[in-house]
């Protein structure tokens, strides 16, 4: 899927370190959809993972298109679903 817009929030990078000893990171962003047939436009928050993440910084303000999957998981009986990013174009 492919949303453009604008960035309205910037996460800091989260890291850590995933149970089988891989070192991960993780920065989450919120996007504005930029559709001008739209009276309230939606915003989406967003996963960057590992190397998904841009070396320069994303900011607020920012206008980017951004590729992602969605995935839908489990936990307690209960449904999530996760947007996470495969490309971004800043």
């Amino acid at each position: 899927m492919k949303l453009t817009g604008k960035i309205t929030k910037v996460m800091d990078v989260q890291t850590g370190t995933s149970e089988k000893g891989n070192e991960w990171k993780k920065q989450t962003i919120v996007v504005m959809d930029d559709n001008p047939n739209v009276a309230y436009p939606d915003e989406m928050v967003l996963d960057l993972w590992n190397d998904h993440i841009p070396a320069s910084p994303l900011v607020v303000g920012q206008h980017v298109e951004v590729f992602f999957s969605v995935r839908t998981r489990s936990y307690n009986d209960k449904l999530f679903n996760d947007f996470n990013v495969f490309r971004i174009r800043l």
